[in-house]
Parts: C-alpha cells; sequence; structure tokens
C-alpha cells in the first residue's frame, strides 16, 4: 500500500492571476534539474508534478574484468502537487525537503509576489470537529493517560468497532498524540489517513488514486 506525506499550503498571490497566467508563469519550458509538468486543468484547480534530477552513486559488476565498479546515473524524482486557486491551497505530496523546493520555485516564478506558507493543522479541533458521517476513527495514541494513581502513560487505543468512538476522541482531544482516520463511500473504505500532534498527514494511498471528493473532504477535516 502507497504511503504519502501529504503538506497543505496556503497560496496567494499579490494580484489576481487567471489559471491561463499561472500555468504561463509555473511551466515553463526549461532544461533545468528542477521543474514543473502540467497534468490537467480542470475547474479552479491546477495538477502537475515537480521534476527533480538527482546523481546517484550504484555499484555494477563488469563482466568484462570481472570487477566492481561504481558509476553515477542521473535519476528523477517525482512529486505530485495541486493548485486550488478558488480555495487560496497547495497540496504537495511528498517529503518536507521537496515541499521547501517546490514552495521556494514556485517564489522565484512568480517574482515573489506570492505568499506561500504551512497551514497549521490543531489536533485538537480535528478530534472535537469530527462529524462526518463517511469519516471513521480507527487508532488513537494519547498521553497522560491514568492507568493507575501514580501511573501516567502513553497509550494506543483501537476504536475501529466501538460504538461511541468519536466522543471518546473528544474526551482525550487535549491529550492526543496521532489520530487515524477511514473514510468510506457506499459503505467501502476508500483511504486511511493518519494526522499527528506535529501537524503532519499521512495517507495510505497516492495522490492519483484518490478523487477530488475525497482531497476536499481531507482538506475539511484538517483545516479548521
Amino acid at each position: 500500500m502507497a504511503t504519502n506525506s501529504l503538506h497543505l499550503i496556503r497560496f496567494e498571490t499579490q494580484e489576481k492571476l487567471s489559471l491561463e497566467k499561472l500555468i504561463e508563469l509555473i511551466f515553463v519550458d526549461e532544461d533545468d534539474e528542477e521543474k514543473f509538468i502540467l497534468n490537467e486543468v480542470f475547474d479552479s484547480i491546477i495538477e502537475g508534478y515537480f521534476i527533480n534530477y538527482y546523481n546517484s552513486k550504484e555499484i555494477i559488476f563488469n563482466s568484462e574484468s570481472s570487477s566492481l565498479e561504481t558509476i553515477i546515473v542521473k535519476k528523477s524524482s517525482v512529486i505530485p502537487f495541486s493548485i486550488d486557486t478558488e480555495n487560496n491551497i497547495i497540496d504537495i505530496w511528498g517529503s518536507r525537503n521537496n515541499v521547501i523546493r517546490i514552495i521556494n520555485k514556485i517564489g522565484i516564478l512568480l517574482n515573489h509576489k506570492v505568499t506561500l506558507e504551512y497551514i497549521t493543522i490543531n489536533l485538537e479541533k480535528v478530534a472535537l470537529n469530527l462529524n462526518d458521517e463517511s469519516v471513521k476513527i480507527g487508532k488513537i495514541k494519547i498521553d497522560n493517560y491514568a492507568l493507575e494513581k501514580d501511573i501516567i502513560a502513553q497509550c494506543t487505543f483501537d476504536l475501529k468497532n466501538h460504538s461511541n468512538s468519536k466522543e471518546i476522541v473528544k474526551r482525550y482531544s487535549k491529550d492526543l498524540v496521532q489520530l487515524s482516520l477511514t473514510i468510506y463511500k457506499n459503505g467501502e473504505d476508500i483511504l486511511t489517513m493518519i494526522i499527528y500532534r506535529s501537524g503532519s498527514i499521512v495517507i495510505y494511498k497516492s495522490k492519483d488514486e484518490i478523487s477530488q471528493d475525497s482531497l476536499d473532504l481531507i482538506r475539511k477535516i484538517c483545516i479548521i
């Protein structure tokens, strides 16, 4: 099962730019170590990929000399992202290092006339606002759980089959360390995600497998 870190970034340009203008400025045809590739445009959303080229060392066996050799191979990482111009959000699916590269690159291409900053995910607020019936709670981890009078522990509880899981999560919302959620549609689980106290989000599915409706619901859950 694919695992991806999702980062939600606030995206606000100093002046209103059309989709066409944004595409013209960001998806430039450059022979560079880093570039953006346009994938799809629909409604107010631009979907694309960030391509980052890098050199990697590999050890190969040279059959002619019967010896091991180290060679340099040019590789690339492909990071999916989308720009929602109506809600002023960029979602980026990758490591924090690649998020920084993408933010810096977009800032340069837009001549720094744009605000790009992390959207703060407050796990306590998320827990207190889990009202969508299509969202089910799985495992939770909490701090400061009183096992006995003088014993405080960090504990993990599986609430997948609990009849009142959302109320339990609300009760311990201040002490939540991580929260696992599953989104269902027509009785089938569409995806599982984990939200951490730090604000990190991990999705157990690749972006290409997730519908826009599901992505909108993820945003609704995380951005309070």
